[in-house]
């Protein structure tokens, strides 16, 4: 769905073929403990030798996945999920990017692009309440915090487009 770029990031829906194996090891670097766990347990890696893949798979299933990469490097260092429940319900995004990107400005220079190139879509996103630094990134890409939405472990966020 969404392929950008921005003056850091490329973003690129991830679709067709493609290196399984080296897409694993890249997401094995990325999703660590710290990473996982502000994660709804749906988001959660499973146990085995194929718990990277079975996670991928399992986020191509139930959303698009976009990988978030440097343009200096190509290095993989965050994903971008998207789900449109409905034809006029907002597009759910969700995020998460590597301890190494982490305090970079990554993840509000993706979701500025993901504005710009959202042309007016009703985008929304779900931040656990102990990720304060989660929140403070979807503010500074122009989103409000919907206490409609709330609930005990989650906040909602909209952008007003």
């Amino acid at each position: 769905m969404w392929s950008y770029e921005t003056d850091r990031l490329t973003v690129r829906h991830l679709s067709g073929r493609f290196d399984r194996t080296t897409l694993a090891a890249e997401f094995t670097a990325l999703l660590s403990p710290l990473v996982l766990r502000p994660l709804p347990m749906s988001l959660q890696l499973g146990s085995g030798p194929d718990a990277v893949i079975s996670w991928i798979d399992a986020r191509m299933t139930e959303s698009d996945l976009c990988l978030v990469r440097t343009r200096v490097d190509g290095a993989l260092i965050g994903a971008l999920l998207s789900v449109q429940p409905d034809q006029d319900g907002p597009i759910h995004l969700g995020y998460l990017f590597g301890e190494a990107a982490w305090g970079r400005g990554y993840g509000s220079e993706m979701l500025r692009g993901l504005v710009a190139q959202s042309k007016g879509q009703h985008l929304r996103a779900g931040v656990a309440r102990d990720n304060p630094a989660s929140a403070r990134v979807l503010e500074k890409a122009g989103f409000h915090l919907d206490q409609t939405d709330a609930t005990a472990q989650t906040l909602t966020y909209r952008h007003p487009q």
